[in-house]
């Protein structure tokens, strides 16, 4: 898991959530950067701004230039790659690959995501999986830690007519557990993922339905880019 966002010499902005697909790549999705690629072409520095990728920590508390926290690695973004059907947020093409100046070092707290080997996106519909993010809480403020919630995919459940049609292309997902726990602004970007033998990434968070005051809804499901329609195109960016 990692963050994106805008580093300066004394304060981090978390933006979106990321994962790690190799020591190069990092996947997030697509609408969490199209402002920057339409806005500055090749350059992604922002005054005395730095976009970067932190990766290595589930504190946001102290990342600064030296990553001052302990387990962090800060990697500058050096170039952003859409996928070139996506347009806007409700599109199921909500993906892009960022590439770092460096690779990442891997060790016990950094590790590359493991991805589905099948192209097929019904493997976990009607199955609880996780979701991750530094988003928005229910104080209206995001996280500065890493936060995980347990959820269900609706796709093929009675409850998908909850979905309004947008389970056709995307995940739709909701907590039914009782716990009122969903995805918000900030969390976009980050994994759905679900174990198997290990943990897989199948989903990429991507929209959510939010009330007058911009406050996420979380009697609604949330939506959440299919990795697994997605792999082809990953796989011609020479990524995986």
């Amino acid at each position: 898991m990692a963050s994106i966002g805008f580093l300066d010499p004394l304060t981090y902005s978390h933006r979106c959530g990321a994962t790690i697909v190799s020591n190069k790549y990092l996947m997030t999705a697509a609408h969490c950067v199209q402002d920057l690629v339409e806005s500055n072409g090749s350059s992604f520095r922002q005054l005395e701004q730095v976009f970067v990728a932190v990766v290595g920590t589930n504190d946001l508390n102290s990342v600064y230039f030296s990553g001052s926290s302990e387990n962090s690695q800060i990697y500058e973004i050096d170039s952003i790659t859409i996928h070139p059907s996506y347009s806007n947020t409700t599109d199921p093409e909500d993906i892009a690959v960022l590439t770092v100046t460096e690779q990442i070092v891997f060790n016990s707290n950094t590790s590359a995501v493991q991805l589905p080997d099948s192209t097929d996106p019904s493997v976990i519909f009607g199955k609880n999986v996780t979701i991750l993010g530094w988003g928005q809480t229910e104080t209206g403020t995001p996280s500065n830690y890493l936060l995980k919630a347990r959820m269900t995919v609706l796709n093929s459940l009675p409850q998908q007519t909850e979905c309004q049609g947008f389970d056709k292309e995307h995940y739709c997902i909701r907590d039914l557990g009782g716990d009122n726990s969903n995805a918000c602004f900030g969390d976009s970007g980050g994994p759905l993922i679900y174990k198997q033998n290990e943990w897989v990434q199948y989903g990429i968070t991507s929209f959510v339905f939010a009330d007058m005051f911009q406050q996420c809804d979380n009697t609604k499901p949330s939506f959440f880019a299919m990795v697994p329609l997605l792999l082809p195109w990953l796989d011609e960016q020479r990524v995986l």
